[in-house]
Order: structure tokens, then sequence, then C-alpha cells
């Protein structure tokens, strides 16, 4: 009796099952890769946001630095905080 040698032969059926497989794959890799995506567009929005106001608050703060260089601050400090007062003026007291 001689031995019959199988073949490995693709059979239809495996191929197509091989190829769904695959397309499931990638498809699974595409949506998560979307998915990440939209959330580091997010965050990044979120993140320009916050720079957007952080220069607000910086130009804000350096006008302030610059303002309280000036006698016109110096004096308005002196007023309100140690009551300071010209000779002409009149100041009350509790």
């Amino acid at each position: 009796m001689a031995k019959k040698k199988k073949k490995f032969r693709l059979r239809a059926g495996y191929v197509i099952l091989a190829f769904l497989l695959l397309v499931c794959i990638l498809g699974g890799v595409y949506l998560s890769q979307e998915t990440r995506i939209k959330t580091i567009a997010e965050e990044k929005a979120s993140l320009q946001n916050e720079l957007d106001k952080l220069k607000v608050e910086e130009e804000r703060l350096e006008r302030t630095l610059e303002y309280m260089g000036t006698n016109d601050y110096l004096l308005q400090y002196a007023r309100e905080k140690l009551g300071y007062v010209y000779s002409n003026d009149l100041k009350f007291v509790d």
C-alpha cells in the first residue's frame, strides 16, 4: 500500500474566513485610532483655550506692572494704603 501524501490546499472557505478576520482586525484598529485622534483633538482645543486665557492674564499683569512703576500709582498707593494727604486736602478721621 502506497501512502498518499496530503497536499495542502487552500480552500475558498478558509481564504474568505482569513479575509474577514483581517477586515475585522483592521476595522477595530481603525476605529480605535479614530477615537484616539478625536480625544487628542479635544485635548488640544482645551489646552489652546487655556493658553489663550493665560496670555490675556499675562498681558493684564504686564500692564499692571508697568502702571506700578509710574508716579500715579505711587501717589494712589500712598493715599489709599498709607493715608497720605496733601497739605490743602481735608482728612476725615473716624
